[in-house]
């Protein structure tokens, strides 16, 4: 049995965010310009949310996670940046309008809409 690769996989994203920053429901859309990843590739619609334990805005000293969305299948972020904001200030709250979006995403886990598992293996070997 191979093991899973935990290198991370680069995402180059174009998008923006749709709603406030303290909405539960912010979501951003955006489709991908180039992919390391050999489950995503460019060209595909993705989108991202935060998710919380009690979905609003967290303090700084507790954490959620962004999960990116393509198709059926979810994968957690490692991080998620945008390429445009060179330096924090008022530029940072301006994120909904298209920008260049750097994403780092793990092989596995991944899951379904469905909560289970996807098979790590491509589609013409299952």
């Amino acid at each position: 049995m191979t093991p899973i690769s935990m290198n991370p996989l680069a995402l180059c994203i174009a998008g923006f965010w749709q709603g406030e920053p303290s909405q539960p429901r912010r979501r951003f859309q955006g489709e991908v310009l180039t992919s390391s990843h050999t489950r995503i590739r460019a060209g595909e619609v993705v989108s991202v949310t935060f998710c919380c334990p009690q979905q609003r805005v967290m303090p700084c000293s507790e954490h959620g996670a962004y999960i990116l969305k393509v198709q059926r299948t979810s994968f957690p972020l490692i991080s998620f940046l945008c390429a445009d904001i060179t330096s924090p200030g008022p530029a940072c709250r301006q994120d909904t309008a298209l920008a260049t979006w750097f994403a780092l995403t793990t092989p596995e886990p991944a899951t379904t809409r469905t909560g289970r598992r996807a098979s790590s293996r491509p589609r013409e070997q299952r």
